[in-house]
């Protein structure tokens, strides 16, 4: 039907779906994981700083099925640390947040562990130290703890996670699945989740084509409508899909999004060739080799919720746009060519005029929806966004 009906749905034509409000596509709370623990503290960090025990992979079966890390202990506190140097930082953070780390444990024996999180400052070093003690069974278990950073000085997370304390010799204990969340739950472990060395998180594609998008700047995230990506409209703030090209084919792009204030545009084409978005609540404003503007062109504040939906037909040299799921009346333009990879927040062009707004989600099809089909769509998505 080509109707998107949920975040993990399957739609025919469909090769990128990006949605805020579902942790698989884009989570702003989760830091890394990309393949398993291991992976994250020696590959990604160059260097497995441990103590009173040493390290190596296991092919143990785990709960989240990755090579769980194996720790073999020789002495009383061993640990796996990240912490008290500026390149351990693993995330920006600051005094009044709370954080949340959670990962699954077993041991040879049963015993104790613990969980310590880290505020560091501007140097690297740190300046609190948030802990706590926890049980270690022969099962694995997923432990967790909660912290508020409280020191002024604190800029940076750091963590490190601690083997039995006492008895330890002897002991080998595992470890996998690491989550470091913001916030004061620890939600499903998701491995999908990465994050590179400038802290830019990326949306996640659910279509499976791995269309993914990199963030750039101040680009946050809220609950609100089921979740949403915040563009605050200042320089360097913006979301890159780079790999996507329908430049050359039958297209259909849906997306909804919301003005805060005056602003570039929200969705747009990294090539002279297509663009939409919305300028007050008269006016509707796109782009497809040629501007296309609806009644009046000023711009103006408008935070009205709005869906979206351009459709080009390559062969018959045609295309439509729709807002909340009515076709758009105003004036044609002279081309249908689709986006040559995606800009979200800025006009990628001249990489200028970034956008003060939200945006929810973003899906493609290669192939042009039929208007019954856009209809659907908004009807199953409209009531997020109480429109």
């Amino acid at each position: 039907m080509g109707v998107y009906s949920g975040p993990n749905s399957e739609e025919d034509g469909l090769v990128l779906a990006i949605d805020a409000g579902n942790k698989k596509s884009f989570s702003p709370n989760v830091f890394p994981r990309g393949t398993d623990i291991y992976g994250w503290y020696v590959d990604t960090k160059g260097d497995a700083l441990a103590a009173n025990s040493t390290l190596s992979r296991d092919t143990i079966s785990s709960p989240v099925g990755n090579t769980p890390l194996k720790m073999t202990v020789t002495n009383n506190d061993p640990y796996i640390a990240s912490y008290n140097s500026s390149i351990w930082n693993l995330a920006n953070a600051a005094s009044g947040e709370t954080w949340t780390i959670s990962v699954y444990v077993k041991a040879s024996q049963s015993t104790t562990g613990e969980l310590l999180l880290f505020g560091a400052n501007s140097s690297g070093a740190y300046v609190e130290v948030p802990n706590t003690t926890v049980n270690i069974t022969t099962s694995w278990t997923r432990v967790s703890y909660t912290a508020t950073f409280s020191n002024a000085t604190t800029a940076f997370l750091q963590m490190r996670l601690d083997g039995p304390q006492s008895g330890g010799a002897g002991i080998d204990v595992w470890w996998d699945g690491l989550q470091i969340e913001r916030g004061s739950t620890a939600t499903e472990f998701t491995k999908e989740y990465t994050l590179d060395s400038s802290f830019n998180e990326r949306t996640l594609d659910l279509s499976g084509n791995s269309n993914h998008g990199a963030l750039f700047g101040s680009v946050s995230y809220s609950p609100s409508n089921g979740g949403v990506l915040v563009l605050p409209g200042t320089t360097g703030s913006y979301i890159d899909i780079t790999s996507l090209n329908l430049s050359t084919q039958n297209y259909t792009v849906v997306g909804a999004s919301r003005y805060v204030s005056i602003g570039g545009r929200v969705f747009s084409g990294k090539s002279n060739n297509w663009l939409m978005g919305h300028w007050s609540s008269s006016t509707v404003k796109h782009y497809a080799n040629g501007w296309v503007t609806d009644s009046g062109s000023s711009e103006q504040s408008d935070t009205n919720w709005r869906i979206y939906a351009a459709t080009g037909n390559y062969s018959t040299d045609s295309w439509a746009f729709y807002v909340n799921g009515q076709l758009d009346t105003g004036p044609n333009s002279n081309g249908v060519n689709g986006p040559n990879g995606f800009s979200i927040g800025r006009y990628a062009i001249s990489n200028g005029e970034y956008s003060n707004s939200q945006i929810s989600f973003l899906l493609c099809y290669n192939r042009v929806l039929t208007s019954s089909e856009i209809q659907r769509n908004f009807i199953a998505l409209r009531g997020r966004f109480g429109i």
